[in-house]
């Protein structure tokens, strides 16, 4: 690869991503698993497949920058650099190394390129850097790698994070999937692009304004920000230090939940990394629950056990966005919104609609790069951008609307900075003390889905409108889960996003998860990650200890009929006990009635014949039975309770089998 002037040269605008439009689709963790641990396939022919799927679509977009540069036609802007031959074998290497029951192992990975993976330059999108190679992995992509995964190569995004629309890039500007002419959204675009494609499974963006969820509901897939800190930032290039999170992109909520247990841990090395014991909860008021609402039990679902006697799901909204208030909002969003509302209402058995009044949070969200929080870019790659310019005011390797935000975060002074910290602090508690009120937040997670077009004609307004109802969750410090609802009546994708305080991650994941199962169950026909459903005379049936994939009495399920559906976890209010039985060590989950002690514990669920449950249950050993386990959407399935005992009350707990399985 070549950074010279006359490599930089020779493309004269980014393409438009004739490429990205594919016949892929998204897939979820659990499937790819699934064929790696019943042997349908190996962790090299997965990941030969993953490469061959983005192969389908061009080469690499450095190829535009090499000696001998490739024509735009023949790149696809979703990806930057991909590893050879020979470095996807030594990665297959290391995931077999990281034994059969890690918790990713052999599954193909990307990741965004402002995040550092050895053996790759870290470009951030600007050609100029593709010079310099990473010489050891992000902690987070080194957390991928111990769990099993395989980087498959780096991903293109909005050059140094700076932008929600992906469209400001030398590497090239993709389009959402199948639809060529609307943007992809960014800054993470490429890493959307390849999980909704169907690249890869999981990719690893980030988020300051956005840039993990805007791509996501604009591809029509799970983007998930965690808590600022949860995930370390180790290797990350900067965009605004203060407020990055590195993020996921997924095909399902369940997938999204497995990749958090894998990044999700302190980190020494990085001083923003935190935990929850370094939170200060904001004061709720008057008018508060004694105890916010978002740290108390999920009601039921309906239909549920206790579904009529259990507590009202209190969902906040943006107030003013239907009727006559939204003037300005697009009927086709306005319609779509309408249907996730309709949605929402059966994430339990008694929901309520609290509209709240977005002001605060929206003026957080303009100070981001309407305030003078610019300056943390600026100090960020300022020097760098300012370097290039000196040496070439007209640079192909920099964007212009990049450069140009970067370079104005010089001029905010000191005490506009501290005053604008000062009045986001203000905010803060505030939107928590409002949060404390309700479940959860609910909004749409974008109002439109701009072409190419208009996004060139109004580069700026277009990208500030993309960010209306997500610049502030980093300066609010909120965790957001986006998720997929029901298409607007045009056909283009929506979704919408959960908002909770931070380190609520795990409830926004499960009302994500709850959120999802409604609208796939509500969908005549869906396109994205479809689940496999049961046969009439089947039953499904939640594994979480040596009957899984791989396991030693798989065999047994096998044996019955079985056949894997899925891989999932429970609702966060059980715990995995190691019992001692005649038939060695097994499972047993036991129901924990206190809240936040329980943990949302792996398990594989798998369709049996009714005809065939007898039989299976004979095989259960004592200390078990055979009873109804509540998964994470808030439905139900037949699992290995603890019976009642002490030697089930004593038995040690475990995170998950196949951490025992690995001698944890």
């Amino acid at each position: 690869m070549s950074t010279s002037s006359d490599a930089l040269s020779q493309p004269t605008a980014p393409p438009t991503g004739a490429h990205v439009a594919g016949p892929f689709a998204a897939e979820p963790i659990g499937a790819v698993l699934g064929r790696l641990r019943l042997g349908e396939r190996t962790a090299a022919e997965e990941v030969a497949a993953a490469v061959a799927r983005a192969d389908a679509h061009g080469l690499p977009a450095s190829a535009r920058f090499a000696a001998s540069p490739a024509s735009s036609d023949a790149v696809d802007p979703a990806w930057i650099d991909r590893f050879d031959d020979a470095a996807l074998a030594a990665g297959v290497g290391l995931a077999q190394a990281a034994g059969p029951h890690a918790p990713l192992a052999g599954v193909p990975v990307a990741v965004k390129g402002n995040i550092d993976v050895a053996g790759l330059p870290t470009t951030g999108a600007c050609p100029a850097l593709a010079g310099e190679v990473a010489a050891e992995h992000a902690t987070a992509v080194q957390r991928l790698v111990d769990a099993g995964a395989v980087v498959v190569g780096t991903t293109n995004l909005d050059q140094f994070a700076t932008g929600l629309n992906g469209t400001r890039s030398p590497y090239g500007a993709p389009h959402a999937v199948s639809l060529p002419g609307r943007i992809s959204g960014g800054s993470s675009s490429g890493s959307a692009v390849a999980v909704a494609r169907g690249d890869v499974a999981l990719a690893l963006g980030t988020d300051t304004a956005g840039s993990g969820r805007v791509p996501a509901a604009l591809n029509g897939i799970v983007g998930f920000k965690p808590t600022k800190g949860l995930v370390s930032t180790t290797g990350l290039m900067p965009a605004c230090r203060s407020l990055d999170v590195i993020t996921v992109f997924t095909a399902d909520v369940d997938s999204a939940a497995l990749a958090l247990s894998v990044l999700a841990g302190p980190d020494p090395a990085d001083p923003w990394s935190r935990t929850a014991s370094g939170f200060v909860e904001g004061t709720a008021g008057a008018d508060a629950p004694a105890a916010p609402l978002h740290r108390q039990p999920l009601p039921p679902v309906p239909g549920a056990a206790g579904a009529e006697r259990g507590r009202t799901l209190r969902l906040g909204i943006p107030a003013g966005l239907t009727g006559s208030g939204a003037s300005d909002v697009d009927p086709a969003t306005l319609a779509a919104w309408e249907t996730a509302l309709a949605h929402a209402r059966g994430l339990a058995a008694h929901v309520e609609f609290v509209p709240l009044d977005l002001a605060p949070f929206l003026e957080a969200g303009a100070l981001l790069y309407g305030g003078a929080f610019v300056a943390e870019r600026h100090a960020s790659v300022g020097a760098l951008i300012e370097r290039l310019v000196a040496a070439n005011p007209a640079d192909p390797a920099l964007d212009p609307t990049v450069r140009d935000i970067v370079l104005a975060g010089a001029e905010p002074s000191a005490a506009a900075a501290f005053a604008d910290l000062d009045r986001i602090r203000q905010l803060t508690a505030h939107a928590h003390a409002v949060l404390a009120t309700v479940d959860a937040l609910l909004t749409p997670t974008v109002l439109e889905h701009p072409t190419h077009a208009e996004l060139a004609a109004d580069p700026v307004g277009a990208n500030a409108r993309l960010g209306r109802f997500t610049t502030f969750g980093n300066l609010l410090d909120l965790a957001v889960i986006a998720v997929p609802s029901t298409p607007r009546p045009d056909g283009l994708p929506f979704g919408v996003s959960l908002h909770l305080p931070a380190f609520a991650d795990g409830r926004a994941l499960e009302l994500g998860a709850r959120f999802e199962r409604v609208v796939r169950d509500h969908a005549a026909d869906s396109t994205r990650a479809a689940r496999p459903t049961l046969a009439d005379d089947e039953l499904l049936i939640a594994v979480g200890g040596a009957h899984m994939a791989g396991l030693p009495v798989n065999h047994e399920l096998l044996g019955d009929g079985g056949r894997y559906v899925r891989l999932t976890r429970t609702a966060p209010t059980y715990r995995l006990h190691v019992l001692s039985t005649p038939l060695g060590p097994r499972p047993g989950f036991r129901r924990i009635s206190t809240p936040g002690a329980g943990e949302a514990i792996e398990v594989e669920l798998w369709a049996i014949p009714s005809a065939n449950l007898g039989s299976f249950s004979a095989k259960v050993p004592p200390y078990l039975a055979v009873g109804p386990i509540t998964l994470l959407d808030g439905s139900t399935a037949l699992g290995f309770v603890g019976a009642a005992s002490d030697e089930v009350a004593d038995a040690r707990t475990v995170p998950s089998w196949r951490h025992f399985a690995r001698g944890g």
